[in-house]
């Protein structure tokens, strides 16, 4: 019987967010490490395969997800913003070919809270999941329901609980959360003389964690300060939330008969030029610091425990599923097979081949500056890519391009009332940034500027003139029900994507 797989996505979750994990050099400089604590993660990446090098392929959720779902590069996917695009049809998800091959296909609504719609099913990017659990009691009765009928599941979890406001997120069976969060805020609003939230709810909480920063003027204290409330966050996660996790993979079957894979879909980054909370978080960029996760992978068969440190990318886990539930790769996902910087069966390095050939990563980030009117594309924008190898790395800046921009008139749910438009990638000069030896320079403080006509590494600039040769752009999603009645809309501005 072909097993069972299970991803689960611990949002923002850093590289470094884990006790064993290979370096804690951010950590140690703002003297916050002493705060982190994970037994039960830690757990898992020794029992399992610690991928310690993986990569997302973009600084934000939707962008990474679809990446980690089709298997491809977002230019070749077509989300390339956070909530503008769907998922083109023609573009087949992990979740829709385990599905036609007698899967079972179940995730977990990303929010516990009903009125908390998932930003992923907006984009299409949960495409193929027919069983959608408003809680993990009703996940465990999905699964086995599954079992019960003899077939084998494909799960999925998106948790937010690293993701700021950091909330300690309550569910069924935590009940020291919310008291945790309520302390934890007493003692930073005593510490910066201000009044604590309001409620314990994520806009109380976001406008809070702002209220804080710009309390801490010297900004070295104000990173130390959010970057010490997030590996809490961390910690407080592995000791009371990730039990309740495990238990119901346990009472749904999967986990000592499944291949679960954990992982962050970005990091969160020091930004020393930000501006009040904005000095700790995701940032638009293609640093290491954000694009670097934890991999981990458990329970894969004739898979023993092991540690790999060559580069890897969130690309690779939809082909290492696709070879663990025997799908044919011709029929399902031939894109594989022709776009470039596609996703690979990490298997054989998971077994302690050597790889078959040097992996070149491709990310890249989008984000719009100044709004437009409603139902029309933006003004400019900044965007950055990136071609990174296991020791050096080239981030292209390609001055502007055109993207749809986020305004009250618009929605980003209501998929009935849409229009379409394209993006548009305007001619623009380039800049380049290069880092020649990432293992003199792992925190990416020295790199080289060079200009247009000398991009550095003749294999780095090929790698990106290759990954954006033919690129696609999914459609923007362009509605028109007003904000304030879209509850995607606002949870989004709670957790600091959408501006006032």
């Amino acid at each position: 019987m072909r097993p069972s797989v299970c991803l689960i996505t611990l949002d923002s979750w850093r590289f470094d967010a884990l006790e064993g994990a290979p370096a804690h050099r951010g950590m140690d400089r703002f003297d916050v490490r002493g705060a982190l604590r994970t037994p039960n993660l830690d757990r898992i990446a020794r029992d399992g395969v610690f991928f310690t090098q993986a990569l997302s392929c973009a600084p934000h959720t939707t962008v990474s997800h679809a990446s980690l779902m089709t298997g491809l590069i977002p230019p070749h996917h077509g989300i390339r913003s956070f909530f503008y695009e769907r998922l083109p049809d023609h573009v087949e998800t992990l979740a829709e070919a385990l599905r036609a091959t007698g899967y079972a296909t179940i995730t977990l609504r990303e929010s516990e809270q009903p009125e908390h719609p998932g930003i992923l099913q907006a984009n299409g990017v949960l495409r193929g999941f027919d069983a959608v659990a408003n809680t993990l009691h009703d996940f465990v009765d999905l699964c086995r329901q599954a079992q019960r009928r003899a077939q084998p599941v494909f799960a999925f979890l998106h948790l937010w609980d690293l993701h700021a406001p950091y909330l300690y997120t309550p569910r069924a069976g935590s009940s020291g959360s919310l008291r945790a969060l309520e302390a934890k805020a007493e003692a930073l609003a005593t510490a910066c003389h201000i009044a604590p939230p309001a409620a314990l709810t994520e806009g109380d909480l976001s406008r809070f964690r702002e209220r804080v920063a710009l309390a801490v003027p010297d900004v070295h204290e104000r990173i130390r300060t959010l970057f010490e409330w997030y590996v809490e966050g961390v910690s407080w996660f592995d000791r009371e939330q990730w039990p309740l996790i495990e238990d119901a993979l346990r009472s749904g079957g999967l986990w000592d008969n499944a291949v679960v894979f954990l992982f962050g879909d970005h990091g969160e980054r020091v930004h020393p030029e930000g501006t009040g909370a904005d000095v700790f978080g995701h940032g638009w960029t293609v640093m290491d610091e954000v694009l670097r996760v934890p991999l981990l992978m458990r329970g894969a068969p004739g898979v023993a425990p092991r540690v790999v440190e060559r580069q890897v990318s969130l690309t690779d886990v939809a082909p290492t599923v696709a070879a663990l539930a025997g799908i044919d790769i011709d029929r399902h996902f031939p894109l594989w097979q022709t776009m470039p910087y596609a996703g690979r069966n990490l298997l054989p390095l998971a077994q302690g081949a050597a790889p078959a050939e040097p992996h070149i990563h491709i990310a890249e980030v989008w984000r719009s500056q100044e709004p437009a009117p409603a139902g029309q594309l933006s003004r400019q924008a900044p965007y950055l890519r990136c071609a990174r190898s296991e020791t050096r790395k080239l981030v292209r800046h390609d001055g502007q391009v055109f993207l749809p921009r986020y305004r009250k008139e618009l929605s980003v749910i209501e998929l009935g009332r849409q229009r379409w438009a394209r993006l548009t990638e305007q001619p623009s000069s380039a800049s380049y940034l290069f880092w020649n030896d990432l293992n003199q320079d792992p925190d990416e403080l020295r790199p080289a500027r060079i200009g247009p006509h000398s991009p550095g590494p003749a294999e780095l600039a090929a790698a990106l003139e290759r990954a954006y040769r033919g690129a696609i752009q999914g459609p923007a999603i362009v509605l028109e029900r007003p904000v304030n009645e879209d509850p995607v809309v606002e949870r989004l501005r709670a957790l600091g994507y959408i501006d006032d």
